[in-house]
């Protein structure tokens, strides 16, 4: 009976190859999948999910914060911690630190990866460009369905509104203020904007997700 299951179960793993494409010898498939990993929310994790489902193993690299302050504006969690919730997701089999904004066919070869995975969204870099460009060319791109409605932006526009006072109706908040033209963001594309009367900076979100802090003058 143990030759015949096995027997059986070989059988089984040589219909899954041959099912897709691959002969006698099916190689594992690798995909890499980078982010800032910023104040991780379901949208995070649904995008991880999905990448994992499109090979075998997930290798998940956590941009620097230098690289996401040049390229988004500073972010608010540490490397270290951005790391930690990434390695403690199921989906991730490996993580890699400190990585670039843009990634590169080189990384993809580093990690000893088939392809990158990402959003159906155009992620654009600091010079306004696709960061995905170069595996889009190259046919190393795959790509699965943004969680629309959720991100980090979107939390801390949340949370800069929760006030004391931010339940009141007719009470404006004297740490709720607008940026004019002076101050080379106008009222179309902010989002929001909050400070402190005792702050010497502004922190400001516009509608393109990226934190500004602009000094007061």
């Amino acid at each position: 009976y143990l030759y015949v299951f096995f027997f059986q179960a070989e059988d089984g793993i040589r219909d899954a190859q041959e099912s897709r494409g691959l002969g006698d010898v099916y190689k594992r498939q690798r995909i890499y999948m980078d982010g800032c990993f910023d104040l991780m929310h379901s949208g995070h994790f649904n995008a991880i999910r999905q990448a994992r489902g499109l090979g075998d193993q997930l290798v998940v690299g956590v941009i620097s914060s230098k690289e996401i302050a040049r390229s988004k504006g500073p972010p608010i969690m540490e490397l270290w911690e951005r790391v930690e919730i990434a390695r403690a997701c199921k989906w991730v089999d490996e993580v890699i630190e400190n990585v670039e904004y843009n990634p590169t066919l080189e990384i993809i070869e580093k990690v000893n990866c088939d392809y990158v995975a990402h959003g159906d969204d155009l992620a654009l870099d600091a010079d306004g460009n696709d960061s995905y460009h170069i595996c889009r060319r190259a046919g190393k791109l795959r790509t699965f369905k943004r969680t629309e409605g959720i991100s980090t932006t979107d939390i801390v526009g949340r949370l800069l509104l929760m006030t004391k006072n931010h339940h009141r109706k007719g009470q404006e908040n004297s740490g709720m203020r607008k940026i004019s033209e002076d101050g080379n963001l106008t009222s179309t594309n902010i989002c929001l904007l909050y400070t402190s009367d005792a702050a010497d900076d502004l922190l400001c979100v516009d509608l393109g997700g990226r934190r500004i802090i602009k000094k007061k003058k």
